[in-house]
């Protein structure tokens, strides 16, 4: 029962660093349209690990826009606001991403996980994190959090 093991470089939060891909059947469809297409490279992004959120994955829209993705269910999402005015309602569109975790140890390989419901937003504290990670992600891999340490990591299991 291997692990690979990802731990977050950054203090104080749980953030951590993956790159989002488009998925393979986008890519397929575009291909099919123009067989000159280039497929868009992976985006490094910053994402908040958000035991509460029970979605998958909330990015942040203006990131993905270049790519053209095709979007489906307009969904609606409760927030905090800023202020102390309580919550708020905004309206978004999700798709289809793929993520990828590099582990950074050769002997374990990078984790890819295809096909995440992504849903596209344009709030985002996009000087800390331009993405939250929710619990749909969150089962499956073990998140361990060392509080005397400040550090967490996520743990992947090998059939990923």
């Amino acid at each position: 029962m291997s692990k690979s093991k990802i731990t977050c470089p950054f203090k104080n939060e749980p953030i951590i660093e993956f790159y989002v891909c488009p998925s393979p059947e986008w890519t397929s469809v575009k291909r099919k349209e123009n067989p000159n297409f280039a497929v868009p490279n992976p985006i490094k992004v910053r994402g908040l690990i958000d035991t509460g959120f029970d979605g998958g994955l909330l990015i942040h829209q203006p990131l993905l826009r270049p790519w053209g993705l095709k979007t489906r269910n307009f969904v609606k999402i409760t927030s905090i606001k800023a202020s102390t005015e309580g919550f708020f309602g905004e309206y978004a569109w999700e798709t289809d991403l793929c993520l990828r975790f590099e582990i950074g140890n050769s002997r374990q390989g990078n984790v890819q996980i295809d096909l995440i419901p992504a849903t596209l937003v344009e709030f985002m504290n996009v000087e800390s994190y331009t993405a939250i990670i929710g619990c749909q992600i969150l089962q499956s891999c073990t998140f361990v959090y060392d509080g005397p340490k400040m550090r967490f990591t996520l743990a992947f299991h090998k059939q990923f």
